[in-house]
């Protein structure tokens, strides 16, 4: 397989027009190939956060042997009885977020791994290292009722973008920091775009014909209504219950924006940097990774010394 279509199958942004992207890709996808897709050495997300993952893990020491006094263990390995004690889980929440998705972020698979870690006596805190100006909407609303779940605290790094359904994710955590002044925090709601290539189809002669029985009359009618450019029934019925439902847990987890009424930009979309952020109450503040992971085994360790501090108790009753 040849470089270009190397890079077109890679999840990195390409400073190209929408024209010669579709140029490229008949120029190397060709209708009649020999090349499949399935030929693709296409690597899962799990096995892409675990390379990243141990990128990460060589700028930490894993003993003291430094005279460093920060030892600190991320893991992905969220069931592993052999990690070392007061690990963190380390949750990579990078591009495009999906439902179910094995060569993207999954949503529910994210749901799995926060349970797996939190359920772990050897993790004791989540960190959510966040680069996504969003995606997939379904789904967001079981993972908010899991996250809700969690016992062990929760801290969040905000790289680049954390957006839309990546600020849904990023808003459960305790503390969301961002990594430098130019993130792009917020752009909160719900949106759908679609092309429509009706009228290109009509001049080349390709009509498209639709017959409904008499009894379905109303059977995509909402959908059929937004092509033909009246999209408010679709807006009432759709859009507007996943906007409120993500409002509300934004609400809910950022006490800043607890009281904000719907005037508010926050709440009506907008997107800010990182500074404008922290001051409209959607971050805490700017840090580096190390500094946001030295905090993350600060919350462990008070969660682990209290946990202990229960269980002593228990035992004398």
């Amino acid at each position: 397989m040849n470089y270009i279509q190397e890079l077109l199958l890679k999840d990195k942004p390409l400073f190209i027009s929408a024209e010669e992207y579709r140029q490229i890709m008949v120029d190397n996808f060709p209708l009649s190939t020999t090349i499949s897709i399935l030929d693709v050495d296409m690597p899962n997300y799990k096995t892409y956060v675990h390379e990243s993952l141990m990128k990460i893990k060589q700028y930490f020491p894993d003993d003291d042997d430094d005279n460093s006094n920060f030892v600190c263990n991320l893991t992905d390995d969220f069931t592993s009885q052999d990690i070392p004690d007061r690990s963190i889980a380390y949750h990579r929440i990078f591009g495009m977020i999906t439902a179910d998705c094995s060569w993207r972020l999954s949503s529910k698979q994210l749901e799995k791994d926060l349970l797996d870690a939190d359920n772990n006596p050897l993790i004791t805190c989540h960190f959510l290292h966040i680069n996504s100006g969003g995606g997939e909407a379904w789904y967001l609303d079981r993972l908010d009722t899991t996250f809700s779940t969690l016992k062990k605290p929760i801290i969040g790094l905000c790289e680049n973008a954390c957006a839309s359904a990546g600020y849904r994710i990023g808003c459960h955590a305790q503390k969301l920091y961002c990594l430098t002044l130019n993130d792009l925090i917020g752009c909160l709601g719900t949106m759908v775009s679609f092309y429509d290539f009706s009228e290109y189809y009509k001049k080349l002669g390709i009509n498209k014909v639709t017959v409904k029985s008499e009894q379905s009359d109303l059977k995509n009618k909402t959908f059929d209504d937004l092509e033909a450019g009246k999209p408010q029934d679709y807006i009432n019925r759709f859009l507007n219950p996943l906007t409120e439902q993500f409002i509300n847990e934004v609400k809910k987890n950022r006490p800043a924006l607890k009281d904000a009424d719907a005037t508010n930009p926050v709440l009506r979309g907008e997107t800010y940097t990182s500074s404008e952020a922290q001051i409209m109450g959607l971050t805490d503040g700017i840090k580096s990774f190390v500094e946001v992971v030295a905090e993350a085994k600060t919350l462990g360790d008070n969660f682990y010394n209290a946990e202990a501090l229960k269980k002593r108790a228990l035992s004398y009753i």
